[in-house]
């Protein structure tokens, strides 16, 4: 089988409330490093295949917002917005 052609699916299942984005970029950099640590010759066997990096994706996809980078940038940018309107909100009702 040439090198391009790897046949491997990956799933997810998640809740509504789980963004989208994360999913994503969990099922993609999982299937990465799927497919470079564990040769296709063991595809074979699936029962024998090993892969415990699965527990570490898992773990640390639990919250999306610290797994996915743009996230975690929105979400301090958000933040970010909250403290400047309230302090704008402030600022105007110490000059009336």
């Amino acid at each position: 089988m040439p090198d391009w052609l790897i046949k491997v699916l990956g799933v997810i299942i998640t809740d509504q409330e789980y963004p989208v984005r994360p999913a994503f970029s969990l099922l993609t950099k999982m299937l990465d490093e799927f497919i470079s640590k564990v040769p296709q010759s063991s595809f074979q066997n699936p029962s024998a295949i090993s892969f415990p990096e699965i527990n570490t994706y898992i773990q640390k996809y639990q919250d999306p917002r610290q797994a996915d980078a743009i996230m975690k940038v929105q979400q301090e940018l958000d933040e970010t917005k909250i403290v400047l309107v309230c302090a704008v909100l402030v600022i105007a009702a110490c000059h009336q």
